[in-house]
């Protein structure tokens, strides 16, 4: 209760009348008798946290109910694994399953079983046994994962195989199968170790391992060879994967996959993703592990007791900005004699939305096809004729056939009567000159019109002279026959100008073709 004044009196200094100090100090009283005998004290000041945050002798700039300087953390991201063997605590990589052992745990502790981490202070709970206890007593150890050293043991009130911390701080616990009730799930009391059951039944089977990802309220628990997902709040049970038996069991927050180790060898881990009902083994750790913790915080770079995530990072990298600068990752030359801000943030913002253009455009949430600096949706106004969302000058890449950086679509929409360098005669969608020029119709006559669209009268135009030489000769059977099969007309191939080409101009082709009169 001392602490709760102490923090009064920092708050509230005497200088401040008194009628004031009173009707805050009634507050505070107000406060404390409402808060729950189970309320979290991640800083150890023997004040609540949540009082410290409703007085203001804690900040919460992320705004996840917990003091700024609980969320600092030296090891932001951390997988923790106890040994079945010997007790050892040890750090894991979650890219590689490469271990480093922290300390094999004191206080006599001989084997390990569940690990959980609490999802405010971030402590270590491990479910362990002794030297000296019973071999049916499982205790709880809070675990010092900087050192693997132990600071408490408490009696668990039964025999517990996993833990798993749900993100209101209440600590889940599964029984053991080799215990009554197997696979029965409890609350563990924090301060004495009594587990009160949930009347929520898990599996019954061996492995016996839990996890609850942060912010829900379900559990997977694994039994026997499968994992489940149990609601918490009705006890309802899924069967979601086939798991070749697991030893241990969390909850990776940084990829949404759960963690597991096999309990064939007893080293392997696996990532495990619920929907689609696989696991891939991504590496082994050499030693059995019974349970396996994540820890997630933020690092204080700049050592200003300010979390990293709560400060300015216009780079969007995950490093604030001074540290960017002090540590030498971005260059601060702009302006001359810097500014502390990391170059690559110099730039504009031309859609408003807070994040500087370069970085938009090097993160890929914004395009730059022209490569000028400038996202693509800033470029728009007067420069996307299709209105597709594609700057014009983009757009011309391979359909700009007249290079006049005009998409072809937009030349033939806004086409002026007469202008043939966008008129679009055979309405295939490519301006007539660009037939022309890429051999796709035949001009003979010379006057910008494809041959097909001089129907009727082709005049200047020779019938039967396919390659415009003024000559019907052999070289002319081959693209003759081009036409006639896929039925295009061309006045060249309309022999007996019908308007048509089809086998009835065949036979009228042979004459000029032999050279006789008709």
């Amino acid at each position: 209760m001392l602490s709760y004044f102490a923090a009064f009196r920092g708050v509230v200094p005497r200088a401040f009348p008194y009628p004031f100090r009173l009707a805050v100090l009634t507050g505070l009283l107000l406060a404390i008798s409402s808060a729950p005998l189970s309320a979290q004290d991640c800083n150890a000041n023997g004040v609540p946290d949540g009082i410290d945050l409703s007085l203001g002798t804690s900040a919460d700039c992320n705004a996840n109910a917990a003091p700024d300087e609980c969320d600092i953390v030296a090891d932001p991201q951390g997988l923790f694994g106890v040994s079945n063997d010997c007790g050892a605590l040890f750090q894991i990589s979650s890219a590689t399953g490469a271990r480093s052992e922290r300390a094999v745990m004191d206080q006599n502790v001989q084997r390990g079983f569940g690990l959980a981490a609490q999802p405010v202070t971030r402590q270590l709970f491990a479910v362990v046994s002794t030297q000296t206890s019973t071999s049916a007593a499982r205790l709880l150890a809070r675990v010092d994962r900087d050192t693997g050293a132990v600071g408490s043991l408490t009696a668990l009130s039964t025999r517990l195989a996993d833990i798993a911390f749900h993100s209101d701080g209440r600590l889940f616990g599964v029984r053991d199968f080799r215990g009554g009730n197997v696979g029965r799930l409890e609350t563990v009391n924090l301060a004495n170790g009594a587990t009160t059951a949930t009347g929520i039944q898990g599996q019954v089977g061996q492995g016996q391992s839990i996890a609850i990802p942060p912010n829900t309220d379900h559990l997977f628990h694994i039994s026997g060879l499968n994992l489940f997902r149990i609601d918490l709040d009705n006890g309802g049970a899924e069967a979601v994967a086939l798991v070749p038996g697991a030893t241990a069991l969390s909850f990776n927050p940084l990829n949404g996959l759960l963690l597991g180790c096999l309990r064939s060898g007893g080293s392997r881990l696996i990532n495990l993703d619920p929907q689609t009902e696989s696991f891939v083994v991504f590496g082994e750790t050499g030693a059995m592990l019974n349970g396996l913790a994540f820890v997630v915080g933020s690092r204080d770079c700049n050592g200003n007791a300010l979390p990293d995530d709560c400060e300015t990072d216009c780079n969007l990298n995950g490093v604030p900005d001074d540290c960017d600068v002090d540590g030498a990752t971005s260059s601060d030359e702009i302006p001359p004699g810097g500014d502390g801000i990391p170059d690559e943030c110099q730039s504009g913002d031309c859609n408003s939305n807070g994040v500087p253009d370069t970085i938009e455009i090097a993160q890929g949430s914004s395009l730059d096809c022209n490569a000028d600096g400038v996202p693509d949706e800033c470029e728009l106004v007067e420069n996307d004729c299709n209105t597709n969302a594609v700057p014009d000058d983009c757009d011309v890449a391979g359909l700009d056939c007249n290079f006049n950086k005009f998409p072809d679509d937009c030349d033939i929409a806004f086409c002026a009567p007469g202008d043939q360098l966008c008129a679009d005669g055979n309405e295939n969608g490519i301006p007539d000159l660009c037939d022309v020029l890429s051999g796709f119709s035949l001009d003979c006559n010379i006057n910008g019109t494809p041959d097909e669209l001089e129907f009727p009268g082709c005049a200047g135009i020779r019938l039967g002279d396919m390659n415009c030489d003024q000559r019907v000769n052999g070289v002319d059977i081959q693209p003759f026959l081009e036409f006639l099969i896929a039925g295009r007309f061309t006045c060249q191939a309309d022999m007996n100008q019908d308007g048509l080409v089809n086998m009835d101009d065949a036979s009228d082709f042979i004459d000029p073709l032999l050279d006789v009169e008709p």
